[in-house]
């Protein structure tokens, strides 16, 4: 990337170096406390210093009694020192920085710059939090999910209304539910297109019963990617159906169209492609696929909500679709789910299966617990509805968010070598629910784990791998659900049936949870620092 420029990283982002060429920066003349960051030298090799002005600063409870502290500014929606949350977001949570003074006598730091920075290149002291040095960062990124007055309001409505859960098998409205259930239901399915919102506890719950609605009878197989949340597949298990692994595509991470055909049995009637991270699946050839062998279509959104695939909103491409609210999503109500289908037929099913597969009995009978299908208690409460109604109308201002903060990301990352951000499809609209990138062990000369350590040590949230391939898990290994005693099938649970699930779990997946409000670009800069930090410094760690 040809603009290495000081503005791509925390610290430098709004100082430019000053002074002679290939000299410490300076901040107006003032001496400093030096903490981390990036500025580059005239030949545009990034060195990871930054000069913070002299101040008192807030100590870690407990620590560093004795010195001087102060209380911290916080300006009004952000956080110290830092920008603010985007506009109309969310609730304002003021963090402290805690960064310690610090000296080259207690083997870290010291105040001048100049002398700190011939510290660290005389090696008298490491510029690696790992091996000694000072943190990148020293504060939790700001928390998630964002619960915020409106939220508030609505949960304490329904407490003072009373009626927190309204299922009931007779004839009349309430059979659907409470009136905030069926709003949301109604709201949720013309937010995506669809005629159809059925809600839902979880969305297992949901998975579930679409597994049911769809018509899969037990024994029949369900063609699932292994890169995913167990109820992808468990889902199949629960009405004994049978999970088949397919692979991924390596630069999406769904559901490889290729390697959906190649697994195609006589038994197979179903496939669950998923939404991975907020990415949509290669919808047009994984449907091609499908209609030529008669497979029904169960779009796994969980990660994914309102991200669009050619224009067409997720959940609605195919016969259905199952959305998830737990409370680390995009459109959060702490539990909870949703089916969207227009097919009138799965709609009815499902609505059964979440109700104890009662059917309502006729107008003025008492309720006889007459069960026309085996059925669950997948019911949503007024509390989860109230919550999701609020958050479905910040959805989409909520997604521009983490759109914004990918972006700043990716340029700050722009032109590190070894790592690699996995390309926007066209005509694809990704929503992040996580930051995925690919790690080239080979460029960096240390393994995965040792990049994690070390990025993990500068206080940065970041993890190797997603999950470990589902069909290597004791469940699928040792066949421990009932329905594999009935199945007649030769389905293979092998290591390395799925090789390319299995080398991004093992060796090339990163992924950063973090890049979501109310987080600022400023906390996305810290992310950049610290990595670029770990690449200047990366020889240590061999």
């Amino acid at each position: 990337m040809g603009d290495r420029s000081p503005r791509r990283v925390r610290g430098t982002l709004r100082h430019p170096p000053h002074g002679p060429k290939g000299g410490v920066p300076h901040h107006r003349g003032r001496q400093g406390v030096l903490e981390q960051g990036i500025r580059h030298r005239g030949h545009g090799t990034p060195l990871l210093l930054r000069v913070r002005p002299s101040q008192p600063q807030q100590g870690l409870a407990g620590r560093h009694r004795g010195k001087r502290r102060c209380r911290p500014r916080v300006s009004q929606g952000g956080f110290p020192g830092r920008g603010t949350a985007p506009p109309g977001a969310l609730p304002k949570q003021p963090v402290l920085r805690r960064v310690a003074d610090v000296d080259t006598a207690r083997g870290v730091l010291p105040d001048d710059a100049r002398r700190a920075h011939e510290a660290i290149r005389a090696g008298l002291v490491s510029a690696l939090a790992l091996c000694g040095g000072p943190k990148t960062r020293r504060v939790l990124f700001p928390p998630y999910p964002v619960i915020g007055e409106a939220e508030r309001r609505a949960v304490l409505e329904v407490l003072d209304e009373g009626r927190l859960s309204t299922f009931i098998a007779s004839p009349g409205a309430q059979f659907l539910g409470g009136h905030r259930i069926r709003q949301f239901e109604q709201e949720f399915g013309e937010f995506h297109g669809a005629r159809f919102a059925v809600a839902f506890n979880s969305a297992t719950a949901a998975l579930h019963a679409a597994v049911i609605g769809c018509g899969i009878a037990p024994g029949e197989e369900v063609i699932v990617p292994p890169y995913t949340f167990t109820s992808t597949a468990t889902c199949a298990l629960m009405h004994g159906a049978i999970p088949v692994f397919a692979d991924v595509d390596e630069e999406t991470f769904c559901l490889d169209p290729k390697a959906l055909e190649a697994v195609i049995s006589p038994r197979a009637r179903a496939v669950i492609p998923v939404h991975l991270f907020g990415q949509p699946a290669l919808m047009d050839e994984l449907q091609q696929v499908a209609r030529r062998h008669r497979l029904r279509v169960i779009e796994d959104c969980a990660q994914a909500p309102a991200a669009t695939y050619k224009g067409t909103r997720v959940g609605v491409l195919g016969d259905c679709g199952v959305f998830s609210f737990q409370e680390t999503k995009n459109l959060m109500t702490g539990e909870g789910g949703m089916l969207v289908t227009n097919d009138a037929s799965i709609a009815e099913i499902a609505r059964l299966v979440r109700n104890h597969g009662e059917a309502a009995v006729s107008p003025g009978e008492a309720r006889s617990y007459k069960a026309e299908i085996l059925g669950w208690n997948y019911r949503m409460t007024e509390f989860e509805a109230a919550l999701g109604r609020c958050q479905l109308r910040q959805l989409p201002e909520q997604n521009r968010a983490r759109q914004r903060l990918a972006a700043h990301l990716t340029r700050a990352l722009g032109g590190l070598p070894g790592l690699r951000v996995p390309p926007l499809r066209e005509g694809c609209e990704h929503v992040y629910y996580v930051y995925p990138l690919l790690y080239d062990a080979s460029v960096w000369g240390i393994p995965r784990a040792r990049f994690l350590e070390a990025v993990g040590a500068e206080g940065i949230p970041i993890s190797g791998g997603y999950v470990k391939p589902l069909y290597l898990s004791p469940l699928y290994q040792e066949r421990r659900a009932w329905a594999f005693r009935a199945y007649r099938g030769d389905v293979s649970y092998a290591e390395g049936i799925c090789p390319v699930a299995e080398r991004l779990h093992r060796e090339t997946m990163l992924l950063i949870a973090v890049v979501r409000p109310p987080a600022t670009e400023d906390d996305m800069d810290d992310i950049a620092a610290a990595i670029w930090k770990v690449w200047e410094h990366r020889k240590e760690l061999t």
